[in-house]
């Protein structure tokens, strides 16, 4: 075969050189032609053993590729779709809890009103309970303070021990002589004073709890520089209503003077027992204070 026939030329010469091969040559165009179609059959041929044989290769791993996508078994694509299902029915699971806890949102928005309004309610109830707590604590200390008041005036209606009572009052004898001063502060850290006579009654009284002795009094006495005579005072403070001097003391020179009660043991029938000394003489002395008996209301 001529070589010069496949060199590459322009296309009007190809196809003039073409048609004078034709002419020249009628018996060499359909050699050609054959071979042409024996060629395109074998190249068919060809590709239907390469798939024949990639079929075959691929079907041992029950797997067939075909250009860029696989084909995959009825098994794989079976597992495929049991993982596809259940990854549906998750879905769908969530999508029920999420359905779920929207409704619970809404329920706990719609609550919401209400439950502030019981909130209001409860604090409302708190602050009374409250209030009501301190006022019981309060009704509960009066009620304390009442009682010690009570078991207070319980305890002072009646005398301490070695005390005598008469009426309202409670009267104690000393048991040895003393000054007027000494007399007087005895007394009063026992939370009494020297006695006062305030009347007759009383003035026997005190006379038969002391018998015969003498016992101070609770009246002192000052000289007064224009009169010279002696202004009395009662240890207390209240005013002097009442005396019973005997006519027959004797005054003193002293500046100051102290006043004592005792039965007049000469003349029995003489009631005047208020007598004047000096108040640095030795005498028994009578202490007196009063019952405190101070009703108390219940509030």
């Amino acid at each position: 075969m001529d070589m010069e026939l496949y060199v590459n030329s322009p296309v009007d010469e190809g196809r003039n050189s073409l048609e004078k091969r034709e002419n020249c040559h009628p018996g060499g165009s359909k050699i050609y032609r054959l071979v042409g179609v024996s060629f395109g059959l074998l190249c068919i041929l060809q590709a239907a053993l390469n798939v024949s044989f990639r079929l075959r290769a691929v079907g041992c791993s029950n797997n067939v590729t075909i250009g860029n996508s696989t084909m995959m078994s009825a098994g794989d694509m079976g597992v495929l779709i049991l993982e596809r299902d259940q990854l549906v029915r998750e879905r769908d699971q969530l999508v029920r809890e999420r359905d779920q806890l929207v409704q619970e949102r809404d329920q706990l928005v719609q609550e919401k009103p209400q439950l502030a309004k019981e909130k209001k309610k409860l604090q409302a109830s708190n602050s009374r309970l409250i209030e009501d707590k301190k006022t019981l604590n309060k009704t509960v200390i009066e009620q304390q303070n009442q009682i010690k008041e009570l078991e207070m005036q319980q305890n002072a209606s009646r005398c301490p021990q070695r005390w005598w009572t008469f009426m309202s009052t409670c009267y104690q004898l000393s048991s040895m002589q003393n000054i007027w001063e000494n007399a007087k502060q005895d007394c009063a850290s026992k939370g009494s004073h020297l006695v006062i006579l305030n009347d007759k009654l009383e003035e026997r009284i005190v006379l038969s709890l002391g018998g015969t002795v003498r016992m101070w009094m609770g009246l002192h006495g000052v000289r007064e520089r224009s009169t010279y005579s002696l202004k009395w005072t009662l240890v207390d403070g209240s005013t002097l209503f009442y005396t019973n001097w005997n006519r027959w003391y004797s005054d003193i020179e002293e500046y100051s003077g102290c006043a004592y009660v005792k039965q007049n043991v000469r003349d029995s029938s003489s009631s005047e027992t208020w007598f004047v000394g000096t108040c640095q003489e030795q005498h028994y002395w009578m202490c007196e204070k009063e019952l405190h008996t101070r009703s108390i209301r219940p509030k």
